[in-house]
């Protein structure tokens, strides 16, 4: 067991008000780490002992039923904080990792976006006038930087509505738990509810605004990439004659 639930992240926990909902909880994870198909020994071992406490705990009474519901619990709570650790097949949202990795990646360290909307556009405020030149460049990040946003936005609700988890489910559980905010937790909620884009009924007059606006957002890129490259010719031209 000590692979699947490390002493390090473990958590101090104590019987939580809704015991069914993390009961609730138990049953899925002994079922994902049971599966019958799967050929990791240690993963269904730990699903027939998750099982074996809960049927244990559940037909107990008196002070003997608080305390191995308690344990039980325990167990459970250690279980879901540690999924991240489980083999390759056997983590609950797995599907959803590649996409939150990328997303990670597209964001610093520190947790904020790489680009600085606020601090882009308040730090125009020292240009002089005579800069309209610098503006207009400035103006021009500001559109490739909106047109991208919408872009990965929308490959990113491709690949959630192409994903085969059942990641609403056990969000649904981690919620009545109330581990709803968790790490990943709540990045996977919003991207769920953001791919309603990648599937949308163009019947659907909201879903057909949306999609409308991101393609007035791809027409702008268009022609600010041929801006861009009309530019970058003139340098080209430039640099050309003056080798001459």
């Amino acid at each position: 067991m000590s692979s699947l639930i490390s002493k390090s992240s473990c958590l101090e926990t104590t019987v939580p008000v809704d015991s069914q909902a993390v009961l609730k909880l138990g049953e899925k994870l002994a079922s994902q780490l049971g599966d019958e198909h799967s050929d990791d020994l240690l993963c269904r071992w730990m699903a027939y002992y998750l099982a074996e406490k809960m049927t244990v705990a559940r037909a107990s009474t008196g002070d003997d039923r608080v305390r191995l519901e308690s344990e039980t619990f325990d167990v459970i709570l250690k279980l879901w904080a540690n999924r991240n650790r489980y083999p390759n097949g056997m983590r609950p949202i797995e599907d959803f990792e590649p996409i939150v990795q990328l997303l990670s990646s597209l964001t610093q360290a520190d947790g904020f976006a790489r680009y600085f909307s606020s601090s882009r556009r308040s730090g125009r405020a020292g240009l002089a006038k005579s800069d309209a030149q610098a503006e207009t460049w400035l103006n021009i990040a500001d559109s490739v930087d909106d047109a991208a946003r919408s872009v990965i936005l929308y490959c990113l609700s491709a690949a959630v509505q192409n994903s085969t988890s059942d990641a609403e489910d056990w969000l649904e559980l981690a919620k009545a738990v109330g581990l709803e905010k968790e790490n990943e937790l709540p990045v996977i909620r919003i991207l769920i509810a953001n791919s309603g884009i990648a599937k949308a009924d163009a019947a659907e007059v909201a879903e057909r605004e949306r999609i409308e606006d991101l393609v007035r957002r791809l027409r702008g890129f268009e022609r600010i990439a041929q801006v861009i490259v009309t530019e970058l010719e003139k340098k080209l031209v430039g640099d050309a004659s003056a080798g001459k």
